[in-house]
This record gives C-alpha cells, sequence and structure tokens, in this order.
C-alpha cells in the first residue's frame, strides 16, 4: 500500500511539474543539478575522507583503498559537465564567479582531474609514496578551487 501511495504521489508530481511554465519549469531543472553537483562533491569528500582514515590507520581496510581512488578518479571525469552556464543563483553555492572566469575554472577542474588520476595509477601500482602525494595535490586542488568558487555556506 506504501508503495502504491508513493507512486500515485511521483506521478501526480510529475504531471503537475509537466503544467508549469517553461520559466518555472527551468527552476526545476536548476535546482536539480544544483543537489546533483553537491552529490557528486559529497561523494568526493566522502572517497576523500575515507583514503585518509585508510592511510592514517584510523582504519584497517587497506584492501577497500584502490576502490576509493577509482571513486575520486571516476567523479573528477564527470565535473565539467555539471557547471552550465546560468547554473548557480539560489539554492547553490556556486559563486557566479565561475562564468565570469570561466578558464581559470576549467583550469582548476582540470587540475583536479590530473591529480585524480595520478591517485587512482598510484593505487593501481601499490605505490603508497605516489598515492600520499596524489592525496595532497588533490586536497590542494580542491581547496583553491573552493576558496575561489565556492560561496559560503548560509
Amino acid at each position: 500500500m506504501r508503495l502504491l501511495t508513493a507512486s500515485l504521489t511521483a506521478s501526480l508530481a510529475l504531471s503537475l511539474l509537466a503544467l508549469l511554465p517553461s520559466s518555472v519549469a527551468g527552476q526545476v531543472e536548476r535546482t536539480a543539478l544544483s543537489e546533483y553537483r553537491a552529490g557528486l562533491m559529497n561523494t568526493l569528500s566522502t572517497h576523500n575522507a575515507s583514503l585518509r582514515a585508510i592511510r592514517s590507520g584510523e582504519v584497517s581496510h587497506p584492501d577497500h583503498l584502490l576502490h576509493h581512488a577509482r571513486g575520486i578518479d571516476a567523479v573528477t571525469q564527470m565535473l565539467t559537465a555539471v557547471w552550465p552556464e546560468g547554473s548557480g543563483g539560489e539554492g547553490t553555492r556556486a559563486s557566479t564567479t565561475i562564468w565570469e572566469n570561466g578558464e581559470d575554472f576549467r583550469t582548476k577542474v582540470r587540475a583536479l582531474r590530473e591529480a585524480a588520476m595520478r591517485l587512482r595509477e598510484g593505487a593501481e601500482a601499490g605505490d603508497m609514496g605516489a598515492v600520499d602525494a596524489a592525496m595532497s595535490d588533490v586536497g590542494q586542488t580542491c581547496r583553491a578551487c573552493h576558496s575561489d568558487y565556492r560561496t559560503r555556506a548560509n
């Protein structure tokens, strides 16, 4: 019964969305995109925290290290596609300077992508020195981008 109620509620919501003017529907899409983008960022943060816990010895799951490195690598491959022009505004911490300084922003995203690839490659090779260096680079590229292109939480 709960499944049927949930399905009917979802169907009604989608039907009502189709009736909205295109300008309102566009706002819904931006909100969905900002939530999706935040999910990608949270995924990166979670993988990064897990790697730090493994490398510091807080948790004893060295066999998970490669999975987390690959997770970071995979998410960074998606990042360039989730910042289309005009996707900032209400409900997002993305600063408008992302689009005002697009080339610098893309350069920082590429730097993160390169650091993530080195992280994955180091993990695949079992080279913990390379993993540690790449983890540091990932953290530095995240901080550099957030410093310039992320607004403070309310």
